[in-house]
Formats: structure tokens, sequence, C-alpha cells
């Protein structure tokens, strides 16, 4: 829950409401988050898998999707579009079992960005 001045405050002893769900602190009843608090859950990212455990999406991870996002998603979709279709389509070459897979791999990162630039 948030205050007037937009903290964040605990709603019950020990819990805040966060856009992530509940986070056990410290801080009682109608106190505000302390900034290192603040700064955690800015910081934090992370999703549940299918068991409902956490699973926390490492910094090399998140890093990587920032940077797809700084520099485009439909711009990286477009090439590995543009590389798998070359490859496929304008090349003489016999592909094997483990040039198929590259291939299809290719076709699962554009599908997976297309995603995250629908979300």
């Amino acid at each position: 829950m948030r205050n007037t001045n937009g903290q964040l405050v605990c709603t019950e002893d020990n819990l805040v409401q966060t856009p992530y769900g509940l986070l056990i602190t410290e801080v009682k009843k109608g106190e505000s988050l302390s900034p290192n608090q603040i700064r955690f859950l800015e910081n934090i990212s992370y999703e549940f898998d299918g068991s409902k455990h956490l699973k926390f999406v490492t910094v090399p991870e998140k890093k990587l999707v920032e940077d797809i996002k700084f520099h485009g998603i439909e711009e990286f979709i477009k090439s590995l579009k543009m590389i798998h279709d070359f490859a496929l389509y304008n090349t003489n070459l016999c592909f094997d079992t483990d040039d198929k897979n590259a291939l299809f791999n290719l076709k699962i990162l554009w599908e997976g960005l297309e995603q995250i630039a629908k979300s």
C-alpha cells in the first residue's frame, strides 16, 4: 500500500504489498519503507516457475533483455529472421541435423522476442 506521499507502507505488521506480491520486512504497520528497502524492490526481478518456487533472474539475463530492448526488439527480430531466411533459402548448402537445429533455435529466439515485444 502507498501513503499519500506515494511511499510504500506496511498494511499489516511486517507485510508490504508490492507489485511482486507481499514482502516481509521489519517495518511495522503504517511505517514507510527505508530507502534501502525501496532500492531493493526497484532492483528485484523474478518470476515463478511451474512449481511456484521463486526463480531469480540473474544479472546477465536482466542485462541481456535490457540491451535487446535498448537496441530495439523489432530490429533483433528482423535480423534473426533475415539470417534464418538467408541461410535456408538463399544458399545451396545441404543441411544436416545440427544446421536444422541452429535454424530452429533462431526461430525460437525471434518468437520469444516477439512475446517480449507484446508485453
